[in-house]
């Protein structure tokens, strides 16, 4: 394994993180609270993943804060937050409950 930091350029080309199977299975429950979506982890993920949201650089995350099992991302509407609310449930495989 080796370092690679988020828009790093390897061999002519930049890399953006992943989400593997020890990210995705870290995720426990995404819910959108207004502007907001709260994805709770794993205890110690939080960080992990939120630097893979902030490397994708999205357009409608304004930005997020990460504790130690907690990720707030603010998003620009309240209807853009429902939205990535359904597609973080889709990527990390949660039911709708």
């Amino acid at each position: 394994y080796k370092y690679i930091a988020p828009g790093a350029v390897v061999g002519g080309e930049a890399k953006a993180p992943v989400f593997n199977s020890s990210i995705t299975d870290a995720v426990l429950r995404v819910e959108a609270a207004g502007h907001i979506v709260v994805i709770r982890t794993f205890s110690g993920m939080a960080n992990a993943i939120a630097v893979c949201f902030d490397s994708l650089r999205r357009e409608d995350i304004v930005g997020s804060v990460a504790g130690d099992d907690t990720i707030l991302l603010v998003v620009k509407t309240s209807e853009g937050a429902l939205r990535l609310q359904s597609e973080l449930r889709e990527t990390f495989g949660l039911s709708k409950v």
